[in-house]
């Protein structure tokens, strides 16, 4: 039961960053402060990497290398926003 729990939860938390990702690359500009973006990146791939060290629970290790993943996404949109200006 816990396990699906932590499942539901790493659903909402990806469809939640795929969505705003999404729409930051179709709308061209990010809703997200690029500082909000940063921090929640490191402490995505921290997490991720401190849970993988433990060889902790692998929902939440799925969950936070993610959404590291969707983070580097936005970022490199953002890079390429600034690049074009």
């Amino acid at each position: 039961m816990l396990n699906q729990i932590g499942l539901f939860g790493l659903l909402v938390l990806l469809i939640a960053w795929i969505i705003e990702t999404i729409e930051s690359i179709r709308t061209r500009q990010s809703r997200l402060p690029i500082y909000f973006i940063i921090l929640s990146g490191l402490g995505s791939l921290f997490l991720a990497i401190e849970n993988l060290m433990s060889l902790g629970d692998n929902t939440y290790t799925l969950l936070m290398s993610s959404i590291t993943l969707l983070v580097i996404v936005q970022l490199l949109f953002l890079m390429q926003k600034g690049k074009k200006r």
